[in-house]
């Protein structure tokens, strides 16, 4: 038939088949990377409402009176606690 080996074109296409079917289980397979993030701290002062973001720090929690307001010295208190995701570079 014209020297055309039709079964090792069968195995050749097989064989491809075979290859990127193992590929696509390993990409499926592999875990996506969590994101990066920092842990802060939302503070919000009890008499004019001032909002200061800072840093989370071991021991906070909501509620917590942590600090003064730079405006009118009034106790300032944790509202929040939530991380923010580092953007890669």
């Amino acid at each position: 038939m014209n020297g055309v080996d039709y079964n090792l074109i069968v195995i050749i296409v097989l064989l491809t088949v075979v290859i990127l079917f193992i590929q696509l289980l390993l990409e499926t397979r592999r875990r996506p990377r969590e994101p990066k993030t920092i842990t802060r701290t939302l503070l919000k002062c009890t008499a004019c409402g001032e909002t200061i973001e800072t840093n989370y720090e071991p021991g906070d929690f909501i509620g917590l009176i942590k600090g003064q307001c730079k405006k009118c010295n009034s106790p300032l208190k944790v509202t929040a606690i939530y991380d923010v995701e580092i953007p890669e570079k």
